[in-house]
């Protein structure tokens, strides 16, 4: 797989103030009684303000008195306490603490030059003929990412045409040549909503968002989410009465300012969940609310020739290594599959012809 992007370590996607030594016990305890130690070298007269001596330890931990021992205790309790609450993370458990603190300093995310938009555009139009209108959206998005030297993502864009066509397939090559991890929303299932917020603890599912959970796991800031079937979603009503829509949930995600400070529901803390790129799919754009065609670069996907479907299906016959002789029959069968199905042929009928081929072809011979 070629490479048309550079990874960045560093990137700031957890908004929390976070020092680690804030939070360490012993490293505050230690820097008290360092200074304790140098105060009273200074009110004895020491050397305390000759530079060579200024960190001289002439106090061992047995020499500090008990009770200036509990007071700097105290003392550490009540820093940190505060230093919890000014950096917004005084209401986690120690756990998510520590789950965060390993996350915060390492997020990486993708970067990409003009040339390397060129290039990955011209592979994504190279697997996707059929898309061309879509890719060039890609194409002209990651040219201004490049030249505004910011994270490679790209602005909703929501692909509207006929079902079976490889809109998320598209999404996933996306990922793929962007070196960003990729994840798949059913906005059609029950729970859609809270795959894509999470939900606050105290419900027994609780969890982290779909969005929050893929930077936590891959620790990488450009994610590619694609939300599939976005004109199918309804709405959830909780058993305590509380209503829930993924379209009311995309509202703040898909607006670039509130998702650069975007508060999950699950952990509480901002996110900048900017750099993430949204792709939604529909098949009936009408059905699609339309707060959500407006964030959206609608882009209409038109459906598959034969001559594209012949592009397609001699990739998987390649893929799934058949004889010459079933490549040549899948192909035929391929070019009469409208006739046969009395409809319009998809991917998903290419594939039927692939791998029953493949089936027959592996099968054993029967006596």
């Amino acid at each position: 797989m070629p490479t048309y992007t550079q990874t960045r370590t560093g990137f700031r996607s957890i908004l929390i103030d976070y020092d680690p030594d804030d939070y360490n016990s012993a490293s505050v305890q230690s820097r008290l009684e360092d200074f304790y130690r140098k105060l009273v070298r200074n009110r004895e007269g020491s050397d305390f303000l000759d530079p060579e001596k200024l960190w001289f330890d002439d106090l061992s931990d047995d020499d500090i008195p008990f009770a200036v021992t509990q007071k700097i205790e105290r003392r550490v309790k009540r820093y940190q306490l505060r230093r919890k609450k000014l950096a917004g993370v005084s209401h986690l458990r120690a756990e998510d603490r520590e789950t965060l603190k390993s996350v915060l300093p390492s997020v990486t995310a993708s970067f990409i030059d003009e040339a390397g938009a060129d290039y990955l555009a011209s592979a994504l139009h190279d697997r996707y003929p059929w898309m061309s209108y879509a890719t060039e959206h890609v194409w002209l998005e990651l040219r201004q990412s490049a030249r505004a030297g910011t994270p490679a993502c790209v602005s909703p864009v929501l692909l509207d045409g006929p079902p079976g066509i490889g809109k998320s397939a598209w999404a996933r090559s996306l990922a793929t040549y962007l070196r960003s991890p990729f994840a798949l929303i059913d906005a059609s299932a029950s729970n859609s909503g809270f795959a894509v917020s999470g939900t606050e603890k105290g419900f027994g599912s609780a969890q982290s968002g779909r969005p929050v959970e893929l930077l936590m796991q891959h620790g990488h800031a450009n994610s590619v989410i694609v939300v599939d079937e976005i004109d199918k979603a309804g709405i959830v009503k909780t058993t305590g009465g509380v209503t829930m829509s993924i379209n009311q949930t995309l509202l703040g995600l898909l607006e670039p300012v509130s998702a650069s400070r975007w508060e999950c529901p699950f952990y509480r803390v901002p996110f900048d969940l900017s750099p993430i790129t949204w792709v939604l799919t529909s098949n009936r754009l009408a059905s699609v609310p339309e707060p959500l065609r407006t964030r959206c670069t609608v882009v209409k996907c038109s459906g598959l020739s034969i001559d594209h479907m012949l592009l397609v299906g001699g990739r998987l016959c390649d893929d799934a290594g058949l004889s010459v002789a079933a490549r040549d029959a899948s192909l035929e069968a391929i070019q009469r599959l409208s006739d046969t199905l009395r409809r319009p042929a998809d991917l998903r009928d290419v594939r039927r012809v692939i791998n029953r081929a493949q089936a027959l072809e592996t099968r054993p011979i029967m006596h």
